[in-house]
């Protein structure tokens, strides 16, 4: 088997029962999409397909964390993965506040390989941005995508310092961010030029999307302030959710 998607708890309580400890389920597992939380004790999913895993689909909880980090499945074992596709269920528990160290080796060792990051929750890009710092593995990641979730300005750049070898983006936006409070607008055209000079070295295509079209002078503001940091972008569009 190539494809596996797991969506009801019942059907994986049944498969987990029938199997023993040391058998390899899925030795040539391309794509994996855990549409619910992992529910296993053991690393039955990702045994013996650290060479074939290429894409992955989680929902990101307490549980999930801090068994997948205890069983380090994806510490220097997920050679091959090159995509993946973060989620959450709605009103679940802001892991960046109870589970800060946890979440952040949890997304450092998963972002490890991967060329491609699709986060699709509010609270995913969250914890995202607060791992994404550049002494943090994220060197691989090529293509990232927040478009269902707003990003203020000076969390793209701290992404963009983070991931240097990103050359496409795409992402919501949420204004300046408090991170520019203390510098004044007439300087901060200098101020993103001189302190962000190393982010979005290779961005070449972005997409920003604009959550209220009533606020299209904060997101002129954004994007004139993101292609000063970013000029060697040939490639950009601009869309309206509303």
């Amino acid at each position: 088997m190539q494809h596996l998607s797991l969506k009801l708890s019942e059907i994986a309580d049944t498969f987990m029962q029938v199997l023993a400890p040391d058998i390899v389920p899925f030795p040539s597992l391309i794509s994996l999409t855990l549409e619910s939380f992992y529910l296993y004790d053991d690393d039955v999913l990702f045994r013996g397909n650290s060479a074939s895993l290429e894409q992955l689909y989680i929902l990101i909880d307490r549980d999930t964390v801090l068994k997948l980090n205890r069983l380090g499945v994806f510490k220097n074992r997920v050679k091959a993965l090159r995509n993946v596709y973060l989620s959450e269920e709605y009103d679940t528990e802001d892991l960046s506040r109870t589970l800060k160290a946890e979440l952040d080796t949890f997304l450092c060792d998963l972002m490890c390989t991967v060329h491609k990051v699709v986060s699709g929750t509010v609270s995913t890009t969250k914890y995202l941005v607060e791992a994404s710092q550049p002494q943090h593995d994220f060197k691989n990641i090529k293509s990232l995508d927040t478009s269902d979730s707003p990003l203020s300005l000076h969390d793209t750049m701290c992404l963009l310092m983070a991931l240097p070898a990103l050359t496409i983006l795409k992402c919501g936006t949420n204004g300046l961010g408090s991170g520019f409070a203390h510098v004044s607008m007439d300087e901060l055209p200098d101020y993103i030029t001189s302190s962000y000079n190393e982010a979005g070295r290779f961005l070449n295509a972005w997409k920003v999307t604009s959550f209220n079209s009533e606020s299209q002078s904060l997101d002129v503001e954004y994007v004139m302030l993101l292609a000063l940091a970013c000029p060697n972008s040939a490639d950009f569009y601009k869309s309206f959710t509303n």
